[in-house]
This record gives C-alpha cells, sequence and structure tokens, in this order.
C-alpha cells in the first residue's frame, strides 16, 4: 500500500476520535423565588458561567439589584414574572430588593 495511502487510513480514526472525546459543555439554571419580603435561597453558592433566574411567586412588587459584587445588575420591578442573569465573573454579589432593606440574599460564584 502507498505511504499516502496508508497516512490517510490511519488518519481518518484518529479524526473520529477526536471529535467524540471532546464533552459537550451544558448550561446551568439555578431557580430562585421571591415570595413576599423574602428571597427562597439566602445564600447561593454556584460555578461561573451559572444563570440565576428569580421567579416573582409573591403578592408583592419587588426587583433584583446588586448592591456589591465583580458586576451590577438590576431588573425592574414587578409582581410576578421571572428575571434571568448569567454571572460571567467570579466572586460574592450582594442582592437586595431595592423597595424591601431585610430582602438580602448573597451569591458566590466559584
Amino acid at each position: 500500500m502507498p505511504m499516502l495511502k496508508r497516512l490517510a487510513v490511519l488518519a481518518v480514526p484518529v479524526a473520529v476520535a477526536g471529535a467524540v472525546a471532546v464533552p459537550a459543555l451544558a448550561a446551568t439554571t439555578t431557580t430562585v423565588k421571591l415570595k413576599d419580603d423574602f428571597f427562597t435561597s439566602k445564600t447561593l453558592k454556584i460555578a461561573k458561567g451559572t444563570t440565576v433566574k428569580w421567579v416573582w411567586a409573591g403578592e408583592s412588587i419587588h426587583n433584583v439589584s446588586v448592591t456589591e459584587g465583580p458586576a451590577k445588575f438590576r431588573s425592574r420591578l414587578q409582581s410576578k414574572g421571572s428575571y434571568s442573569h448569567t454571572f460571567a465573573k467570579r466572586g460574592k454579589y450582594t442582592i437586595v430588593c431595592t423597595i424591601h432593606s431585610d430582602m438580602v440574599s448573597t451569591v458566590t460564584v466559584k
């Protein structure tokens, strides 16, 4: 068998094996509910790239706002629905409802 054909035969299984060996990365989502005057999770520890979805489950109007952390974000004021944020930066985030000062939670991104 000519040398070029032998190399081609060897290259095909290696290329296929390389394609199979790379796992797909799955996105992770964690849900937190906002009830009347509290978050259902006071503290979260998540991996970088995780999405947190806050779901309004009470009667009152609330928002989700970062007061301290590596990146700031804020949802609109609402009484139902949801808001999601994907954490791209590691660190500790303090999250509050700006209407209810005692509604505080912490998200630590590893």
